[in-house]
């Protein structure tokens, strides 16, 4: 019944960390990956974002409504249209195109289940995931984590970090994403920051 109102978002099913009303709704993550890009802050580290950047969105098109697609995704940041930050930064719109193929997995009136099941392959190393962690193994175990979890990927990164928040808030490629995001947040406002995750490594001594 809100869905016609601007700047009313609500709290994210399932994120147990959000805020009432201030967490960020699907088209704010989609427009903040036009300036952030999709690069987080383990490959940030080893990549320019300039070339990390969604080229296009398709969308059906009876879904599509022209004066919200333009705005959800480009008149709102207006001001930051043509802002350069350091790091690679800038603001670089995706195209939408509309598509009127039907969508084999979309939701139908028929109950199905979901298989929680996934298949990991990167080179030749495979690993089958259920519901987000390795096959087999229990929640919350050190053996749970996926091969392309932030975990891992951290810590396969070699870095000199021990825990997630101070890839995040220390070196001055931290520094240079915090600017764009406060920058992002000024003109959209309403987000508030819920903390976020954060983990410690453990390294070995040996």
């Amino acid at each position: 019944m809100y869905f016609s109102q601007v700047k009313v978002v609500r709290t994210k099913p399932g994120k147990n960390n959000s805020i009432p009303t201030n967490s960020k709704s699907c088209s704010d993550k989609l427009l903040s990956k036009e300036i952030l890009s999709l690069l987080n802050a383990v490959t940030i580290q080893f990549f320019c974002p300039k070339k990390f950047y969604i080229d296009a969105i398709i969308l059906p098109e009876p879904q599509i409504v022209a004066p919200a697609i333009k705005r959800a995704f480009y008149s709102r940041v207006n001001m930051l249209h043509n802002k350069k930050w350091e790091g690679g930064y800038s603001f670089k719109p995706f195209c939408v195109y509309p598509t009127t193929l039907d969508f084999c997995h979309k939701r139908s009136y028929i109950r199905t289940k979901p298989c929680p099941l996934s298949l990991v392959i990167i080179n030749t190393y495979e690993q089958v995931l259920c519901r987000g962690i390795k096959q087999g193994a229990k929640y919350f175990s050190k053996n749970s984590h996926s091969m392309i979890c932030k975990y891992e990927m951290l810590k396969a990164s070699l870095l000199n970090v021990c825990q997630y928040s101070d890839l995040k808030k220390n070196g001055l490629i931290a520094e240079q994403r915090k600017q764009v995001k406060q920058d992002l947040r000024n003109v959209l406002s309403g987000w508030e920051c819920n903390g976020g995750n954060n983990f410690s490594l453990e390294r070995s001594t040996v």
